[in-house]
């Protein structure tokens, strides 16, 4: 009975450690909740592009949440704030061994949120959409890079 409790108790902490959130204010933390805010963005930019007749208007909100974040995202990975923190994170190592290739990124990201910015401030629906799905494209680019699966 003994090895059995002490094989759930390993089983429970393996869970829970799973489960394990940064620190808010570390860097980890602070990724995090960026990324939390870009994917409901991201998400609520899906649902007008798949509607029937698209609600450019309603691009509005998600696309200034966008252009927040983004601006402080590459300043939410100082070094020593990767895989060798204590704090989780999905961020790969390589995001700081090759910071060219991760500027090209966050500078792609930034690139995509700005002609999505401007297809939308032109009422330009197809333009819209086309921006939109390129900006898919920009963030799988960098998550297939420089994010943990």
């Amino acid at each position: 009975m003994k090895t059995s409790a002490v094989i759930l108790m390993i089983g429970l902490g393996i869970g829970l450690a799973g489960c394990a959130k940064p620190d808010p204010n570390s860097p980890s933390g602070k990724r995090h909740a960026a990324f939390e805010k870009i994917g409901e963005a991201n998400k609520a930019l899906s649902g007008i592009f798949e509607a029937a007749t698209p609600d450019l208007a309603a691009a509005a909100g998600p696309v200034a949440t966008l252009k927040a974040e983004v601006a402080i995202l590459p300043s939410l990975f100082p070094k020593g704030s990767g895989p060798e923190s204590d704090q989780p994170t999905d961020a790969l190592a390589d995001i700081w061994t090759k910071p060219a290739a991760f500027s090209q990124e966050m500078k792609g990201l930034a690139g995509a949120v700005s002609e999505l910015d401007a297809a939308l401030a032109k009422g330009d629906v197809a333009a819209a959409s086309s921006a939109n799905a390129d900006l898919g494209k920009t963030c799988k680019s960098c998550h297939s890079k420089f994010r943990e699966d």
